[in-house]
């Protein structure tokens, strides 16, 4: 039944044109360029990984049945960043720090 043309392929199967145009240029993906696109890159993967890892220095489990924002240490996250970051103001990490908790812990 895949074949026949009333049953096209997933899309999700075709690669889309910007990987197709890397791969026939050899071209890597584009680096991040603002400090706040630096700040989500590198906390995306502390966030995917803080509730699997014992030794995390943000994630405090809770004994509660779902995700909750109080999971992570969401005021420690910004003390940190905000130092590392100075040409960001603190709200304007903490706005990166919810938005990327919420992204990738609670959906």
């Amino acid at each position: 039944m895949a074949d026949t043309p009333n049953h096209p392929p997933a899309a999700s199967a075709k690669p889309s044109l910007g990987d197709r145009l890397r791969a026939l240029f050899g071209l890597q993906p584009a680096a991040p360029k603002t400090p706040k696109e630096l700040l989500e890159a590198e906390l995306i993967p502390l966030v995917r990984a803080g509730h699997k890892s014992p030794r995390s220095k943000y994630f405090r489990p809770s004994e509660a049945v779902f995700t909750r924002m109080e999971d992570y240490d969401v005021d420690r996250m910004v003390k940190d960043f905000a130092a590392k970051y100075p040409t960001l103001t603190e709200s304007e990490v903490k706005d990166v720090v919810v938005q990327t908790i919420y992204f990738y812990y609670l959906r």
